[in-house]
């Protein structure tokens, strides 16, 4: 069941639904930042941006409005909630963007909402009913149908990579998806999103000091074009889009949230064809229409209902 009492009927639903659209347009933005920076940069900078911007407005807010300090119980499941999510999940969703392509990275995760749906189900007594069910094989038989090559062909080294790294992504994004469950138990949306990408940002800048790298987070806040690439799709898929993705999370299931936050393709495959002018055949807008469809049935399953 929901953590909290709705604002209004159906709000955790709506919020889930909102913070796909977001990150769809975020994706597109970054696939274009992507062409002349690598994956590791465009990462330090949202999470980066994104920490400062949603610390600073939940610490303005308070409690009252979704904002002031985590509790202690919940502080460590958002953190590592944010560390397999934003940290692992978002740099291999970087990766598969750039070998992949956008259309084909944003299908294939979305695996995400069945494993999250399953896994919901022992950890936290969230079961999957009929409908449910359905909804996971067309989830699972999109997103296989999307990979499928032609016949003969040999993937591209480029390519296979890309496609471990969605794989990689999706159970890194499953992880962080259970794990924000207890997180959010008495933590206001905006305070969750922040701690969250505190935690993710952390963990980067610790890689990159391990890796003798420190300088190279440094001077990504300081490049040439960084800023006016970088900073709309951080404010538009990082800063509103975490908020409504754990508003999404405290108020309805854990897997109806993320079903309906990964209904990604419904934005993004047009968004890719159209402003990005990738390839897209026929199938890849077929195995969208499955995916989608089958999302549709996970969040809106008469059984997962509050």
């Amino acid at each position: 069941m929901p953590l909290d009492p709705p604002p209004f009927p159906r709000a955790g639903e709506v919020c889930a639904l909102a913070s796909a659209g977001a990150w769809a347009v975020a994706s597109v933005l970054f696939a274009r930042a992507l062409r002349d920076r690598s994956a590791a940069d465009a990462l330090g900078f949202k999470n980066g941006v994104a920490t400062l911007v949603l610390a600073a407005v939940a610490l303005l807010l308070g409690p009252e409005l979704g904002g002031g300090l985590p509790p202690p119980a919940s502080l460590g499941w958002l953190a590592a909630s944010g560390v397999a999510s934003l940290g692992f999940g978002d740099l291999l969703y970087f990766v598969a963007l750039y070998r992949l392509g956008v259309a084909p990275t944003i299908i294939l995760t979305q695996l995400t909402p069945a494993l999250t749906a399953l896994g919901a189900w022992p950890l936290y007594d969230q079961p999957v009913g009929g409908l449910e069910a359905l909804g996971i094989l067309l989830v699972v038989a999109g997103g296989a149908w999307s990979q499928l090559a032609p016949t003969g062909a040999t993937p591209h080294p480029r390519r296979r990579s890309g496609l471990f790294a969605a794989l990689a992504c999706t159970v890194a994004w499953t992880a962080g998806n259970l794990m924000m469950e207890p997180g959010l138990r008495g933590t206001g949306v905006v305070t969750a999103g922040a701690t969250r990408l505190l935690a993710a940002f952390a963990a980067l800048v610790l890689f990159l000091f391990v890796r003798g790298r420190g300088a190279d987070l440094r001077r990504v806040f300081l490049r040439r074009g960084s800023w006016r690439a970088l900073l709309a799709p951080t404010l538009i898929g990082t800063v509103f889009g975490m908020v409504l993705y754990a508003a999404g999370f405290k108020w309805a299931e854990a897997g109806v949230a993320a079903s309906l936050s990964n209904a990604v393709p419904l934005f993004t495959v047009p968004l890719a064809a159209f402003v990005l002018k990738e390839p897209t055949p026929p199938r890849q807008w077929l195995a969208a229409g499955v995916v989608v469809a089958g999302v549709a049935l996970l969040g809106l399953a008469p059984e997962s209902l509050p």
